[in-house]
């Protein structure tokens, strides 16, 4: 298991003082390039502990998304100079195209969570790429994402694709998912597991 132990002050953060830290446009991935997506990383803290890595493919070329606290509006948040960077927990994606305001549709975040919502929607249910166990008296497994790759999208394209990492104890598995975000957002989730022990009880689709 991944540590999970963060520096302050991104530790004990209650959920207000969390959702406070924001991106700023420079942060943001493809900000300006009239690309139709933007990808905002998001730091770990509150209960979003286990860390993802962030990654871009361009062009056939993977890229590591290095934590730069330069690119953030930490609100209240002091954090000292020589504190080690919290990493990342997830992306929030936004749409730029389809209308004359941007709008978030997705937040892919936590123990394998994602969220999608249409133009004009808030977010509700929380879909799961992977459960284990679900409802046993033993005890549910809870897989996580490790780590996140997103493909950048070609200029114009109403779709934005994003690979995933899933892992846990008894199973690792590979996500893809592809969002087209608009008045109706579909997300489109494909997933190969690879399992390190005999399966009994799998739920897919769950949420």
């Amino acid at each position: 298991a991944p540590a999970t132990d963060l520096p302050d002050p991104f530790g004990g953060l209650n959920y207000e003082r969390y959702i406070a830290i924001r991106v700023k446009p420079a942060g943001r991935i493809w900000e300006g390039e009239g690309r139709g997506f933007t990808a905002e990383p998001l730091p770990r803290g509150f209960v979003f502990t286990t860390p993802v890595a962030l990654f871009t493919v361009e062009e056939g070329a993977v890229r590591r998304i290095v934590f730069d606290r330069t690119l953030f509006d930490l609100g209240d948040l002091q954090m000292p100079a020589n504190a080690p960077d919290p990493g990342f927990s997830g992306v929030r994606l936004a749409s730029t195209s389809g209308g004359p305001d941007p709008f978030e549709f997705a937040i892919v975040q936590g123990a394998s969570f994602f969220r999608a919502a249409a133009r004009g929607q808030n977010f509700g249910i929380i879909a799961r790429a992977l459960t284990l166990k679900p409802a046993e008296t033993k005890g549910e497994e809870f897989p996580a994402f490790r780590a996140l790759w997103l493909e950048r999208p070609a200029a114009g394209s109403n779709a934005l694709t994003l690979h995933a990492l899933v892992d846990t104890e008894s199973v690792a598995g590979s996500v893809r998912m592809t969002f087209r975000p608009g008045e109706a957002t579909i997300v489109d989730v494909e997933t190969t597991l690879f399992p390190r022990v005999a399966l009994e009880h799998v739920g897919l689709g769950g949420m």
